[in-house]
């Protein structure tokens, strides 16, 4: 893809469409917020002469961009890596929680010594965390903030907050029939008392489960789901409390 004169491209800032007047062309990205429809990532490998063919990259293991200052959350081998709305054509850290929707940009892999000031090594994944119900072949996330509350009972995460006790199901959006895998669960929260069981239930059974310990638990096994099938993520508390929790699945 061409770049506009311009606008020469900055190795490591996210590359976004030139627009109507300039077809067929990649910028610099300029505009904050959610909604910016980043292309790839420019690298520092030009094809031609410069400011002519400049090829993004959207795929692979590449250097990218924090801003100057960045005073977030460290870039650590794992993280998810995000667009920064607040400032275009970089991204941030969110550690261990997936991006939102359209904001994912990969995983960190790690800074070693020489890379470069504010540049951080990323494998682009830009498919790696979908905020909300589902999406094949990408990770979902659901989410509760605050406190669930001491006690006994079971609670849904669906987005709002701990305390929900009120239905939280969730419906694949695919058109048709078909039979899917959803695995590879992973749970957050920054704290709990008493025993809490995480848990997906698919058609009201329970499947992936973890039992709270620490900060984070998991369960690595798998299990199917069908079109048409309901499911959720329930808190189940014996004389128990959660707080903030977050849960990725993979889906398949």
């Amino acid at each position: 893809m061409s770049t506009a004169d311009s606008t020469p491209p900055t190795p490591g800032l996210l590359a976004c469409p030139g627009g109507a007047s300039s077809p067929q062309t990649a910028t610099n990205c300029t505009t904050t917020g959610a909604a910016e429809n980043w292309i790839g990532v420019f690298n520092s490998i030009q094809q031609g002469s410069p400011g002519v063919s400049v090829v993004p990259i959207r795929y692979g293991r590449v250097p990218i961009l924090s801003v100057t200052g960045y005073t977030g959350l460290p870039f650590n081998p794992g993280n998810f890596v995000c667009k920064d709305d607040a400032n275009a054509a970089y991204v941030i850290s969110n550690g261990t929680t997936p991006c939102p929707i359209g904001e994912s940009v990969g995983i960190e892999v790690g800074d070693y010594s020489g890379i470069g000031a504010n540049l951080h090594l990323v494998d682009l994944v830009p498919e790696a965390s979908v905020s909300g119900a589902a999406a094949q072949g990408q990770v979902l996330q659901f989410s509760c903030t605050g406190s669930s509350g001491s006690g006994s009972g079971t609670g849904y995460v669906n987005g709002g907050g701990c305390n929900n006790t009120g239905a939280g199901e969730f419906s694949l959006p695919f058109q048709g029939t078909g039979t899917y895998t959803l695995k590879n669960m992973y749970v957050n929260y920054t704290a709990f008392t008493g025993s809490v069981t995480i848990a997906l239930f698919v058609n009201n059974v329970q499947t992936l489960n973890c039992t709270a310990t620490g900060t984070q638990c998991t369960d690595p096994t798998s299990t199917t789901i069908t079109s048409g099938q309901k499911y959720s993520i329930r808190l189940l508390l014996t004389s128990a409390s959660i707080s903030n929790v977050n849960v990725t699945i993979q889906l398949q």
